[in-house]
């Protein structure tokens, strides 16, 4: 290689066949964060580095026989500190695998002691790279070659050849950009091909489980195509809009227990912290059975998504949205922002008559309607927030989703609790040490303080939602 040539002093390696592979989660963390994860297997080693993009420098790296699957599971704190806040619960996934031609060259001083060492790779599919790396005591020399190399100009930038190659990022936000005047045919229609772009984004990653957030979006877009589809529904929907709508309450259904099982497992440490350490490491069986159960209901959720039903009637609800008209003539011909403003309308004077009918004896399911009512709310609003004054809409919903916030916080303890009582009699029946059986009922006692406190927290927050300044914001949005 000509670069030999360049430096009197000189040792070349021999060559060697790399197989690269780059990893990143499936929305892209690293990437917005200006980060590169590399997996780089030879017949020497395997090794792991994080780098920025850009391929300049190399944050961390790592010795591997096996690449974990989340942050967390890293040995390296290196690379657990600076991969953990980024991931959190993502799962890195392998973007692509290249075979690279690399070759290795020692830079010696005069008593012919290493200093440096260059790693030349060579792939058709990028620029060809070259990493410096300083030995121990050296960092400073190996700056110096970096700018002899620069200078020579057999370094370039290649920041922006790696970016054109990563994959299209995924977002899970749809894109909600109407006009006053859009039909709400139109608006409609471009809302619900949205949500089921995204359902199919995520299906491959509800099946395998690679991480728990391909089902938490999953839901989410179906969730919002259910309150779309009541929302905008006649009196009298025909029988496709009604099969349709069956079609995403079934699957509101039987994602359910995944995901349920899902948070639990991921709250696991998080219950073990809120008990004394004497009932702590008692918890741990209680793990093994959450897991067990998450299997079990991974499969048939798997189950559900590979069979004829889903995959019919999913094919049918494309082509539905593609071909047939989804509301009614009238509402149709109506502009979107007629027709926002009347559901909008109606969904706020609910919760506020909802709200109002709460007292301290009300029953834990009052509050429950009351936050499917509010998601609702805030589901249109986030649909049609183009409609309206950018700092007006985030005004009027920030008291919103503080009350949706501490409604679903709420609800998440009633029904834990109640879960975890019958996770503790099924413990029972599998003759699961007394300790253990001790340790749940006293989470299960943690979780009900922790409800009672939320409760509490009802009255203030829907006096700030109910109050003079969101009143003042409704009459000057939604009403005309």
């Amino acid at each position: 290689m000509s670069i030999l040539n360049t430096f009197t002093t000189a040792k070349k390696q021999r060559k060697q066949i790399v197989h690269k592979s780059y990893y990143d989660s499936f929305d892209s963390r690293l990437a917005a964060q200006g980060l590169s994860a590399e997996y780089c297997v030879s017949s020497d080693n395997a090794v792991f580095s994080l780098q920025e993009l850009t391929g300049e420098t190399v944050i961390a790296s790592t010795a591997l026989t096996e690449l974990p699957v989340f942050a967390r599971q890293f040995e390296s704190a290196a690379l657990r500190t600076r991969l953990e806040p980024v991931l959190e619960n993502r799962a890195l996934l392998k973007l692509c695998t290249m075979s690279i031609e690399r070759h290795c060259i020692d830079i010696l001083d005069k008593r012919q002691k290493i200093i440096v060492r260059l790693e030349f790779e060579k792939c058709p599919a990028f620029n060809n790279r070259v990493t410096v790396i300083a030995l121990k005591g050296y960092t400073e020399q190996a700056h110096n070659l970096v700018a002899q190399l620069k200078h020579l100009q057999m370094i370039k930038n290649v920041v922006s050849i790696r970016r054109n190659s990563l994959p299209v990022a995924y977002n899970a936000k749809i894109r909600c950009e109407f006009t006053a005047d859009t039909h709400a045919e139109i608006a409609c229609k471009d809302l619900l091909t949205q949500l089921l772009q995204l359902l199919k984004a995520n299906e491959t990653g509800v099946i395998a489980h690679f991480d728990s957030e391909f089902l938490h979006d999953y839901r989410v877009a179906v969730r919002r195509t259910r309150v779309l589809l009541s929302q905008m529904k006649t009196v009298e929907p025909d029988h496709a809009y009604q099969h349709f709508s069956e079609f995403f309450t079934w699957l509101g259904a039987v994602t359910s227990p995944t995901r349920d099982l899902d948070v639990y497992v991921e709250q696991f440490n998080a219950y073990q912290n809120c008990l004394p350490a004497t009932l702590s490491a008692d918890l741990l069986p209680f793990r093994d059975f959450l897991l067990n159960k998450q299997a079990s209901a991974q499969q048939i959720l798997a189950e559900h998504l590979n069979s004829a039903k889903y995959r019919d009637t999913l094919t049918a609800w494309d082509a539905f949205l593609q071909s047939s008209p989804i509301l009614p003539i009238q509402p149709a011909r109506l502009s979107i922002k007629t027709l926002a403003d009347k559901k909008i309308r109606r969904l706020f004077k609910r919760v506020l008559q909802q709200g109002q009918a709460i007292t301290e004896t009300s029953s834990p399911e009052c509050l429950h309607e009351l936050r499917k009512t509010c998601k609702k709310l805030r589901y249109l609003l986030e649909f049609f927030q183009s409609l309206y004054p950018t700092k007006a809409i985030k005004a009027f919903l920030q008291p919103l989703k503080a009350m949706q916030e501490m409604l679903g916080r709420h609800q998440d303890y009633c029904v834990q609790e109640q879960q975890l009582g019958e996770f503790g009699e099924e413990l029972r029946l599998l003759n699961t040490t007394s300790a253990t059986l001790t340790a749940l009922k006293a989470l299960i006692t943690v979780l009900d303080k922790n409800r009672q406190q939320t409760r509490h927290e009802f009255s203030q927050c829907f006096s700030q939602f109910s109050g003079h300044s969101t009143l003042s914001l409704f009459n000057r949005l939604f009403t005309h």
